[in-house]
């Protein structure tokens, strides 16, 4: 009786090990975590109207809106490798069930953030204001891009830049022709 113990508690702690060898493998090496550099795209201004949203006063229609910290910039970025997404220290991405907005700056990082019980972050927010070569709305599920689109009033961005962000999707793995246009739902 005794030994069925022991084999019991030695399977189960090999199962234990096992578990947490493979979530280490989900994970990515520190190598490839590291932030891209480079001017590889062009950027689009944010809209003319809209600077000063982020002072009070300001006429917007959203409020004041919170512009991040490098620190919460990266706590966005999300890397993309073999087409799976996984947030900024390598692990899987844990994405809400709804969709999500996101940037992407001139060395193709992409940066995705929640805009759901966060109103005052805007597309505007990730980069104070700044120029992006690339924003809009996306869902992830399953650790992949199902959807995206280029919906945003802070840029606008035309088809070429749109083209960028799928090429640079194309770049890191994603499999383009299976990822479906967002469709902005009515209010």
């Amino acid at each position: 009786m005794r030994n069925q113990f022991l084999a019991l508690g030695l399977a189960t702690a090999l199962a234990c090990l096992s578990s947490s060898l493979s979530l280490a493998q989900d994970s990515l090496p520190k190598s490839e975590t590291a932030i891209h550099t480079g001017d590889l795209y062009p950027t689009i201004p944010m809209s003319k109207a809209l600077i000063g949203e982020d002072k009070p006063g300001h006429d917007g229609k959203h409020g004041v809106i919170h512009y991040f910290t490098p620190e919460e910039r990266e706590d966005h970025r999300v890397i993309i490798v073999g087409g799976q997404v996984y947030d900024h220290v390598g692990a899987p991405y844990q994405a809400p069930p709804n969709k999500l907005m996101y940037v992407m700056d001139k060395s193709g990082n992409f940066y995705f953030f929640n805009q759901k019980g966060h109103e005052d972050n805007r597309h505007s927010s990730v980069f104070a204001g700044a120029p992006v070569a690339g924003a809009g709305e996306i869902m992830v599920v399953n650790g992949k891009i199902a959807e995206i689109n280029r919906d945003s009033g802070h840029y606008s961005p035309p088809q070429r830049i749109f083209d960028n962000v799928m090429r640079e999707l194309e770049k890191d793995g994603v499999d383009t022709s299976q990822v479906k246009p967002l469709v902005k739902k009515p209010n």
